[in-house]
């Protein structure tokens, strides 16, 4: 067996197979000349330069190579391991959504059969699709089609170094959670979770690899390629993690949320660092790959089969793009926001405040401060207890010189915390009747409502200042351009904004009358509550004024304090 040695600078595309047999085969070192002799011929198979090799090198704890068809990123998932199959213990783990995407022709199991069966031999039965090293390592290949219940139970017990998930975007998140529980040993080999994929704007991990992307374009951002990020996710999903350049910057801000869980036994040998994850993401390239691209113009002629089909085929496989096309389920567009926030100032001299309430899980509270319709500055604060809640609240207020009369915030449900504090503010109810004003006449002079209820009534109200303030067709609000470059839970303002505008919908319009999404439905697609454009859109509630607290019965103050303390 040869192995390639790029004898000038030892790189990593010539030597991983040198360093993938180290124990009992031979194996020749070459000069560069006799690499490059070996490189042209049709049968070599090689790292390509760039995205590849780094991606093989990259030892971040998860590892996302996406990409346009025919980069190699089979052929890179298969070729990681090779430095560790030497060692009897290792295990690593193959996944695809269906058996029969591994099993086959064209498939994985295919492609692995042209590298591993000089190392070992390939076993298939009903049951199991394994390589058997001679060293005795393992490589099996695995599919997560099966309910959550029964994926768990399949992979219970098991101990994976390296799990490798070829398209990952087919993967649920709670799939990949299970699967990450997996990844352990004791034999000293770094573990590392490795997918590879298509880009895919509906999937979970566009929102885990949101700051690799340019939200404006979907694009990979080419400075962030490869750079290593650090999360700590404190919430169901991804969408709630706190984010940073260093572990450390991570730890800092989500120590609360990890000292309950931390046993001081553990840190006679580890770090609390450690509990902080990594990741990298790469972007593959087609014109990276070399064997394409020799094949007698094979390269060009493959662009043109990919840019054969619908706008979205384009951005997925030809070239790797994250947006998602607008196919106007969303009430409030790219464009909408962007004219908010490159808008001129809507100032008029009275200051104003509004607040999205969170609770002691993992919701977050923001608090927006108001120039008339001009965002002046934003608060953002989760986890705290009621008192603690209150007086951060309180606090925030009055530095900014906000009289208790011009401050809203929702008062349903965790909002109970405020109860019997802020008497002159506005409450906002989101299932409280509509205004009379958003009422209009039919032919016998009856009234009838246009939305469903007063949050369906907000949101309404808000389009209309964001598309047609006043009838003028301008917008009617605007923001401190800084804020909007302002980090908050790794991720700017303007990000989040833009992310959670798309959860302004209408779930149904039954008989001309609008009711917006609920919370539950609001998570399906943002992937957390909408905590800060929700915050930001309860200013409207101080104009329509209609919000005014009404006191609660006995009956439904109990079931909010027993449902606040519950949270």
């Amino acid at each position: 067996m040869y192995f390639f040695y790029k004898y000038a600078n030892l790189s990593v595309k010539c030597i991983v197979y040198a360093l993938s047999l180290c124990f009992k085969y031979e194996f020749m070192l070459l000069t560069n000349a006799q690499f490059q002799k070996i490189k042209d011929r049709k049968t070599s198979r090689y790292l390509n330069n760039g995205s590849q090799t780094n991606a093989y090198q990259c030892k971040s704890k998860i590892v996302i190579y996406a990409g346009n068809r025919g980069n190699g990123k089979t052929h890179l998932i298969l070729t990681k391991i090779l430095p560790h199959i030497s060692l009897p213990e290792y295990r690593c783990v193959y996944m695809r959504k269906e058996i029969k995407d591994a099993s086959g022709a064209g498939g994985i199991v295919d492609a692995s059969k042209g590298i591993f069966s000089q190392f070992g031999t390939y076993l298939e039965s009903q049951a199991n699709m394994v390589w058997k090293f001679q060293s005795g390592a393992r490589a099996s290949f695995m599919n997560y089609s099966p309910t959550l219940k029964e994926f768990q139970e399949a992979i219970q017990g098991k101990e994976y170094a390296h799990i490798f998930i070829d398209e990952i975007t087919h993967i649920e998140e709670e799939k990949f959670n299970a699967l990450f529980a997996n990844l352990r040993t004791t034999y000293g080999i770094k573990t590392q979770i490795f997918g590879t994929c298509n880009a895919d704007a509906d999937s979970w991990i566009s929102n885990l690899i949101e700051w690799y992307i340019d939200p404006e374009t979907g694009f990979h951002i080419p400075e962030r390629d490869g750079k290593e990020r650090f999360f700590f996710q404190y919430g169901n999903t991804i969408s709630e993690a706190i984010w940073g350049n260093s572990r450390e910057e991570v730890y800092e801000l989500a120590k609360d949320y990890i000292a309950p869980f931390l046993d001081k036994k553990m840190l006679k040998h580890n770090s609390p660092l450690d509990v902080i994850m990594s990741i990298s993401v790469f972007e593959g390239k087609m014109s990276e790959n070399e064997r394409i691209m020799k094949s007698g113009g094979g390269g060009v002629e493959y662009l043109g089969q990919l840019l054969k089909g619908s706008t979205e085929m384009k951005n997925r496989y030809a070239r790797a793009c994250w947006k998602k096309l607008d196919m106007g389920d969303s009430r409030v567009s790219e464009a909408d926001m962007y004219r908010f926030f490159e808008n001129a100032y809507r100032t008029t001299g009275t200051k104003y405040a509004s607040m999205d309430i969170s609770g002691e899980g993992t919701d977050k509270a923001t608090l927006w401060i108001w120039d008339g319709m001009h965002i002046k500055n934003i608060y953002t604060t989760s986890g705290l207890k009621a008192k603690a809640l209150y007086e951060w609240t309180v606090r925030h207020l009055n530095q900014e010189g906000i009289p208790e009369q011009n401050f809203i915030y929702d008062a349903i449900g965790v909002g109970y915390a405020f109860s019997g504090y802020f008497d002159e503010a506005v409450k906002f109810v989101s299932n409280a009747a509509v205004s009379e004003k958003s009422k209009v006449n039919v032919v016998d002079k009856k009234m009838i409502k246009i939305y469903a209820n007063a949050k369906a009534e907000i949101i309404g109200k808000f389009l209309e200042v964001l598309n047609n303030y006043n009838d003028t067709g301008e917008c009617g609000i605007s923001i401190e351009p800084e804020l909007l470059q302002r980090e908050f839970y790794g991720k700017t303002l303007k990000n989040h904004l833009l992310h959670e505008r798309k959860a302004i919908r209408w779930r149904s319009d039954k008989d001309g009358v609008l009711q917006c999404i609920d919370k539950k439905e609001t998570k399906s697609i943002v992937g957390h509550s909408a905590d800060f454009i929700f915050g930001l859109i309860y200013r409207l509630g101080l104009d329509i004024g209609q919000f005014k607290y009404v006191p609660m019965s006995v009956n439904t103050k109990a079931n909010l304090k027993k449902f606040f303390i519950k949270l």
